[in-house]
Formats: C-alpha cells, structure tokens, sequence
C-alpha cells in the first residue's frame, strides 16, 4: 500500500539523518525500500500521468522544506538541517501538517496560502459583479456597487472594533 505523505515525512528525514547531501531520485528508492513497495506500487500512476509514490515523496518534501527541517543544497538535491535533526531526536510519532505548525516558517507559509485563496475568491466575487454590472442599467448598476461598497465597508468596521 503506498502511504500517504504525511506517513512518508519522519521516515524521508530518516533516510537522510546522516547530514550528506542526497540526490531527490535516490531519496525516492530508499523510501520505496523502507516501505517495500512492490514493482506495482511504484509503477502506480496519477491521472495526469506522474507516478503516485514519487509525486507524494515531492509533497513530503515541500512540507520538510517549508518548516526548514530540510534544506536544498543545489537543484535536485536535499539535506536535512539542524532543525530536522532535532526533530528526529525528539521522535514524534509522526510528523504530519498538525506537527508541522509548531514551525513558525510553516505557519507563515499556510497564512500566505490562505491570503491567495481569499484573494482568489474575492477576485471571483469581483468579476460577477463586474459582469452582473454591465448588464444592468445605469442607475441600478451604481445602486448595486453602492450595497457592495457599504457591506465590504461594515465588514471591514466591525473587523476592526
């Protein structure tokens, strides 16, 4: 059975714990080993055509990496960082996103994601406006604007009381 990511992270600090530089593909294999997945397993894909495991070792990564418990040397490659080090000597059963947020640097990267998603949405919420505006006429389309800069306006108000 391919494990999730968050399964893969204290053992992808594992395999690196010696403090040596490790090229991302051999990182890949002695997770496919630990883990003794079959020729199957590994050959599993995605829909878009990458396959499972290593696209799921790649999230794992990233999460190390945002809470600086790893660090990239150069293109390719990983190593773990004091920080991973210490986290491996106090031996969480596992690390997961929960684990991760005690890291200020991942915290900080989740705020930024959820800052994107608002904007995302409120960029969204614009453009109906926008195109439910041109459809109007005139006087309704300012009356309209007007109910939406007087709600944003309170939102706002009673945000900062």
């Amino acid at each position: 059975m391919i494990p999730k990511d968050n399964e893969i992270k204290k053992p992808f600090l594992e395999v690196i714990s010696d403090g040596k530089s490790y090229h991302m593909k051999e990182v890949i294999e002695k997770l496919a080993s630990y883990y003794k997945l079959t020729r199957e397993e590994r050959e599993e894909e995605v829909k878009s055509g990458g396959k499972k495991f290593d696209y799921r070792v790649w999230f794992a990564r990233l999460d190390l990496l945002l809470a600086c418990l790893i660090e990239v040397p150069q293109r390719g490659f990983v190593r773990i960082t004091q920080r991973g080090l210490e986290v491996l000597k106090e031996n969480p059963p596992i690390i997961d996103y929960k684990y991760l947020t005690k890291f200020e640097e991942y915290r900080q990267y989740l705020e930024k994601l959820k800052q994107a998603s608002k904007e995302r949405k409120q960029n969204a919420e614009n453009l109906d406006l926008e195109t439910e505006l041109e459809t109007l006429p005139p006087e309704e389309a300012i009356d309209k604007y007007a109910q939406k800069l007087e709600t944003a306006l309170k939102a706002e108000l009673l945000k900062g009381s």
